[in-house]
Order: C-alpha cells, then structure tokens, then sequence
C-alpha cells in the first residue's frame, strides 16, 4: 500500500485513475486539505484489477491511501484492518488514514 499526495494548481481540472493491481479488494481512501474543494467522494471500494477516476477541480490539494481487510459488522458499521478512518462507512468524510498503513 502507498499514500499519494497531490496538489493540483495552475489548471482547471485534472482526471486521477486507481488501477488495482493487487490481488483482492481494496478500499481506496481520500482526504482533502483544507476540506476543499472536496472530491465526489472521500472512499470507495476498487475491486482486484478494475480501475476508476476520479476528477479534481484546481486548485486541489490532498492524499489517497488504499485500506485493506475491510468489512462492515452486523450494525453497519464499516472498518478496515488497515488505514481505516474510522468514519463507520465506506466514505471517510474528512478522516484521515489511522495506523497501520504504509505511507
């Protein structure tokens, strides 16, 4: 797993694609600085070799990280055993990544 930290300025807009390249699911996680402008989501659920885009308004600034082992309980509440950001759901709605992850 890797963090990736972008800053997006001197353009109006840029298209970020997740590739999994692994072998089982991840939860990829998003966590804007500053809270905006926001991104259409803060998580998401990438399949093992499927890939997704997102798009970023500039100027954007923030990081991804991919959470692993993730599953949501009898109540509903969703974690991961990885880099979870304890929001309960899938989104991590302004949380950042809680150890242990990989930066």
């Amino acid at each position: 797993m890797m963090h990736i930290y972008m800053n997006i300025a001197g353009a109006q807009s840029a298209r970020i694609t997740f590739t999994n390249n692994c072998p089982y699911t991840i939860w990829p996680g998003t966590l804007t600085a500053n809270q905006k402008p926001q991104l259409a989501t803060t998580g998401f659920e990438l399949a093992s070799k499927v890939s997704t885009s997102l798009d970023a308004q500039a100027p954007w600034k923030g990081r991804f990280w991919a959470r692993t082992g993730c599953s949501t309980d009898a109540s509903g509440r969703f974690s991961c055993a990885t880099a979870d950001c304890a929001s309960g759901q899938v989104t991590c709605n302004g949380n950042g990544a809680i150890p242990p992850h990989l930066w």
